[in-house]
């Protein structure tokens, strides 16, 4: 092959684009990107960190004009590739690994007032519970540990509205912890 002249950062980013628009992520290479650019692949890496490297400025070059709206959309496609690279594993092959839990939201009718004893019950039943800060109620981590089952209490800014949230293992488990929650308001 004979050697490009002046090779830049750019045009490695415009043959890695191409590559993509004709092969898809799955065919995004070094050696198809060098081959489009007719160098040998070890001339890239000095202009990109290996294939992460040229992924990471694909998904960084193709959403720089849409500014950080999109930015953490692009962080977390870039994390799950990086996963599924890692892994050797699908997208599926790894949804599998993870834990499965359902979430229940309700809402009551509440002033500030019977939210604050509704909150305090909740705490009287859980006393080991954690707690979360949170800036827009209160989340309670009911086995004192950032993990499920948890539940979240949310005045609303808008109407005379508690919103409870809860998840859980199971659909049957986070309904269980939304009707407690009612209950508690009730009384």
């Amino acid at each position: 092959m004979a050697r490009k002249r002046g090779l830049e950062h750019g045009d490695v980013l415009e043959a890695g684009f191409a590559v993509l628009d004709r092969d898809g992520v799955e065919g995004v290479s070094l050696r198809a990107v060098a081959d489009l650019l007719q160098v040998q692949p070890p001339s890239l890496y000095s202009h990109v960190a290996g294939l992460g490297g040229l992924l990471d400025d694909l998904a960084i070059a193709a959403t720089a004009d849409f500014g950080d709206t999109l930015r953490d959309a692009a962080v977390g496609v870039a994390l799950v590739l990086e996963a599924m690279a890692r892994s050797n594993r699908s997208i599926e092959g790894l949804l599998d690994q993870l834990p499965t839990y359902a979430i229940e939201k309700r809402k009551v009718q509440s002033d500030t007032a019977q939210l604050e004893r509704a909150l305090n019950r909740l705490l009287a039943r859980y006393p080991s519970a954690y707690v979360h800060p949170v800036q827009d109620g209160s989340k309670l981590y009911l086995s004192g540990q950032l993990a499920c089952p948890w539940i979240h209490l949310r005045a609303s800014n808008t109407e005379p509205v508690v919103r409870i949230i809860a998840e859980a293992d199971s659909a049957s488990h986070a309904r269980d912890l939304c009707d407690e929650v009612e209950r508690l308001f009730a009384e």
